[in-house]
């Protein structure tokens, strides 16, 4: 936990020099989750800050008909809770582990005593707030499509910007995501998706390997 590596990973303390790093340490507490564990309800957003050290986590939310949203995903390095701790408000979601994963977490106490009047922090936080405003616009365009052919690709699409390495063969989406991970994600059932990722192989526009996703190098892509 005390490691520096770490912590230089982190976005929030990119900035920060190596004492800088060994005197926020004894503030970060550690905590593990298992697969499907919840992380945060929605309900304790104002009391910690959350660090993903390994693994994954997804933000899910609950609409009126009982279906569950992903709103996010949150690997290691990213951070998640900020912005409930600098308004005092809840949000209306909660967060599951999307795999066994190891959570750092700052208490909001802690927060306001070591690191809100930090410049430094500030900045980031400023900088990490901006880039998740532009993550939910994008959620919201999805999900203003129609039909979820168009609003799976857009998806596809936006998780391979966000999260993509190029390969020869096309971008491969780092993020492994399961055919009920996209269906939360658009709004449909798994059945749809999963009739429309068959589509889309058979079309030779997608590779699916062990819940990775592979867009094929094609203008079809280029062209959204």
């Amino acid at each position: 936990m005390k490691s520096l590596n770490f912590l230089r990973r982190i976005h929030l303390f990119r900035d920060f020099t190596d004492e800088e790093l060994r005197d926020i340490a004894p503030i970060l507490q550690e905590r593990d989750y298992r697969r499907g564990e919840i992380v945060l309800l929605a309900e304790e957003t104002s009391k910690y800050m959350y660090i993903v050290k390994y693994g994954e986590v997804k933000v899910v939310q609950s609409s009126k008909n009982g279906r569950e949203n992903i709103l996010a995903f949150h690997h290691s390095g990213e951070t998640f809770g900020e912005l409930a701790l600098l308004d005092g408000q809840t949000s209306p979601a909660t967060v599951v582990a999307k795999e066994d994963c190891k959570v750092v977490v700052i208490s909001k106490e802690d927060f306001y005593r070591v690191l809100l009047f930090n410049q430094k922090v500030l900045r980031c936080l400023i900088e990490i707030l901006s880039q998740k405003l532009r993550e939910s616009w994008k959620i919201i365009q999805a999900l203003k499509y129609t039909d979820a052919e168009t609003r799976l690709k857009f998806i596809l699409i936006n998780l391979a910007l966000s999260d993509g390495v190029q390969k020869p063969e096309g971008t491969c989406i780092n993020t492994k995501v399961t055919h009920q991970d996209l269906a939360e994600m658009a709004g449909t059932s798994r059945e749809t998706i999963s009739r429309l990722i068959s589509k889309l192989q058979q079309q030779r526009l997608l590779k699916v390997d062990a819940h990775r996703f592979t867009l094929l190098d094609d203008p079809y892509w280029k062209d959204r």
